[in-house]
């Protein structure tokens, strides 16, 4: 089963890039632009790793690593 990975960039040229990259290396890659969307694919999704932009619109990074489950396995 390929890990589940959460990729948060809200620029658009970046994001499909590095999504390219991950899925070539075997990633099952979830997406989002902006913190909220993050927030919530996070929660449902439940993905092994998360590879978060620094800056994010809606939400800052130290805020989503308060309100995404502490309780999750996944990495960030």
């Amino acid at each position: 089963m390929e890990p589940k990975l959460l990729l948060v960039e809200d620029e658009p040229g970046m994001l499909e890039e590095m999504q390219t990259y991950l899925q070539r290396e075997g990633f099952r890659v979830l997406t989002a632009c902006a913190g909220k969307e993050a927030l919530m694919i996070a929660r449902f999704e439940h993905p092994d790793l998360v590879v978060l932009d620094w800056m994010l619109p809606e939400v800052l990074f130290i805020q989503f690593l308060q309100q995404v489950d502490i309780r999750s396995t996944a990495q960030i």
